[in-house]
């Protein structure tokens, strides 16, 4: 942690960056589509369960910004990573 303060970047920024990639490997690493949006998806779910148990953290506390900038991040990594998928394979019947 103690390098991360030290880049002079905002948290909103580390907020968006992480979970961008964060929803960037699911959607490269499934073939099929809802699976890869589900996986995406549940990310701002974690980034929100997240903010929430700071509140049982002492020194911390939710941002309601920081859950923002999460779902903002996997949002973008979803549009970033989607040119880019594997082909879902064709099911035979």
């Amino acid at each position: 942690m103690r390098a991360v303060s030290s880049l002079h970047v905002s948290d909103k920024t580390l907020h968006f960056s992480g979970y961008a990639l964060l929803a960037i490997l699911p959607i490269l690493g499934m073939r099929r589509k809802a699976s890869a949006l589900w996986a995406a998806g549940s990310m701002v779910l974690l980034g929100l369960l997240l903010e929430l148990a700071q509140n049982f953290v002492p020194g911390r506390s939710p941002e309601v910004a920081d859950e923002v900038a999460n779902a903002l991040g996997v949002a973008c990594g979803i549009v970033i990573a989607f040119p880019f998928r594997r082909p879902e394979k064709e099911s035979a019947g």
